[in-house]
């Protein structure tokens, strides 16, 4: 079948593959928010709740790095660094222990 202008019934599918991420997200990101305004009762930073977690699991050679932006956790294998984001590093909110 000829469609003009080169249009392509999946792309119906890829929008709503779009849509569905921007949801996702958006509902991710106030999530987060509402539970950094929520401070945990041991008082434990992201880093702190990172760093007893990995020594729980006998891991000691995973070093533990602050990074600038806002969710932007992530673990790197091939340096063995968990990096922490401003959001999560030094803060005692619900939603850094979660992270």
């Amino acid at each position: 079948m000829y469609y003009p202008m080169y249009f392509d019934p999946t792309y119906i599918l890829v929008l709503i593959g779009v849509v569905i991420c921007l949801i996702a997200s958006a509902k991710m990101n106030s999530t987060f928010s509402r539970y950094s305004r929520v401070r945990n009762h041991s008082g434990m930073t992201g880093r702190d709740a990172a760093e007893q977690i990995l020594h729980r699991e006998g891991l000691y050679d995973v070093r533990i790095e602050h990074i600038s932006g806002n969710l932007t956790d992530h673990y790197d294998p091939r340096t063995k660094t968990l990096r922490l984001s401003d959001a999560t590093y030094n803060s005692t909110s619900v939603a850094a222990l979660g992270v």
